[in-house]
């Protein structure tokens, strides 16, 4: 005898398409629009031309986007010295969960991508990096041009922020007063224990 949960249920959404996932999805936005948090959404609304760009980075997929650590922090700054954040984190491909033990045996690198988020968001930021405004499309392309391990060493001398960088601790301080900025509330350190040197 089968439990209740493995019997067959019929589902009682009226589906337009066979694309049920994204339809679903579609329809949960739709229901849940007000209540919905968008702060962390990447919008720009006086840099239309910023926030197309950096959509882009959503392209990144599968070994490219696997060279990156799990969160990086990006400060965007121009002339004025005004700074932006955005937080890039690496969502890795899975076959499946049902271990918490072994997860390099499960893990499926062209199924990892990248999901772009305004502001700082985690308190373990594994990386740095600092892009001038008027770079920012240059930046993108480098990083969507990754092929290797040298590649990435290139876009992290270009823009990155190593441990051993001259102004490590200024940019970790700019990081700590745009949380403190950004949310009183959940403000506090950041825990630099897990940053990378590559």
């Amino acid at each position: 005898m089968n439990p209740e949960f493995e019997k067959y249920s019929i589902n009682h959404i009226p589906y337009q398409t066979n694309d049920h996932k994204n339809e679903l999805f579609g329809l949960l936005k739709k229901r849940l629009t007000p209540v919905l948090q968008t702060k962390f959404y990447p919008t720009f609304e006086h840099d239309r031309v910023l926030e197309t760009t950096l959509r882009r980075i959503r392209n990144m997929k599968g070994s490219v986007a696997s060279l990156f650590p799990d969160t990086a922090v990006v400060r965007i700054f121009d002339a004025s010295s005004q700074n932006q954040y955005i937080t890039m984190i690496k969502d890795v491909g899975h076959m499946n969960m049902t271990s918490m033990f072994g997860e390099d045996n499960r893990i499926e690198p062209e199924r990892t991508k990248m999901t772009v988020l305004k502001g700082v968001v985690g308190s373990y930021s594994k990386l740095m990096l600092r892009v001038q405004r008027a770079n920012i499309k240059r930046f993108v392309d480098d990083a969507l041009s990754i092929q290797s391990e040298a590649d990435y060493e290139r876009l992290l001398d270009n823009y990155g922020v190593r441990r051993t960088d001259p102004t490590f601790w200024k940019e970790n301080d700019l990081l700590h007063l745009a949380t403190k900025h950004q949310s009183e509330l959940n403000y506090g350190i950041i825990d630099l224990s897990r940053y990378e040197n590559r």
